[in-house]
């Protein structure tokens, strides 16, 4: 549903976030789909814009909390979370393909 890139000067993307929401009975949530962005330029403050302007989108759309998940070995991705307030929860993520 949404989505962003950010684009360095020579016109080539170097970050890529999707977003998409999810209606329950009790609130309506973003998804983070995809957050990535160029092994080059990390460090540089494209991923906290990104950052920022999914939580921008997610608050323009009325979302209550932006969900994700991140595998267990994305230490690095997992400490930029932290750092920006989203919490771990202990879970399990199931996927089931569809025959």
């Amino acid at each position: 549903e949404g989505g962003g890139l950010a684009i360095d000067d020579d016109n080539k993307i170097v970050g890529v976030a999707v977003l998409s929401t999810i209606m329950n009975f009790h609130a309506k949530k973003a998804y983070l789909e995809d957050f990535v962005t160029d092994e080059t330029i990390r460090g540089k403050g494209i991923g906290s814009q990104l950052w920022q302007a999914m939580l921008d989108w997610a608050k323009s759309h009325n979302c209550d909390e932006l969900n994700f998940t991140s595998g267990y070995d994305r230490e690095v991705a997992h400490n930029f979370y932290l750092r920006r307030g989203a919490k771990i929860y202990d879970t399990a993520f199931f996927r089931k393909p569809i025959d």
